[in-house]
């Protein structure tokens, strides 16, 4: 993961923290994209960018229930665009666990 990565991630899970996004809420986004992951680690002919286009719905029907949320959608919405190899889905997976990784070293609410 390149260090401009990381930064991202610390800057947006800072963010979330501060805006009152809880913990559960990004860990179960972090959780379609673990289930994607795993699948390809298996396997990476198993990888099926449309699996990772459909994680766009996900985001939306969470910043549609939680306001908060929003400025994840907008993030991670960008990001999933730009998504079209195995190894750019990877460097999107560890993206995520920096965001989250942050944001509980922010004292996100749990």
């Amino acid at each position: 993961m390149s260090a401009n990565m990381i930064t991202k991630g610390e800057n947006l899970g800072e963010r979330l923290a501060k805006a009152g996004v809880s913990t559960s809420q990004i860990r179960k986004f972090l959780s379609a994209v673990n289930s994607i992951q795993n699948k390809i680690s298996a396997n990476e002919e198993k990888f099926d960018l449309n699996e990772v286009k459909y994680l766009r719905v996900k985001l939306a029907y969470q910043a549609g229930r939680v306001k908060e949320f929003k400025p994840f959608y907008n993030e991670f919405n960008q990001e999933i665009e730009l998504i079209k190899t195995v190894q750019e889905f990877k460097e999107f997976a560890h993206f995520i666990e920096a965001v989250v990784a942050y944001h509980k070293f922010n004292e996100g609410k749990d």
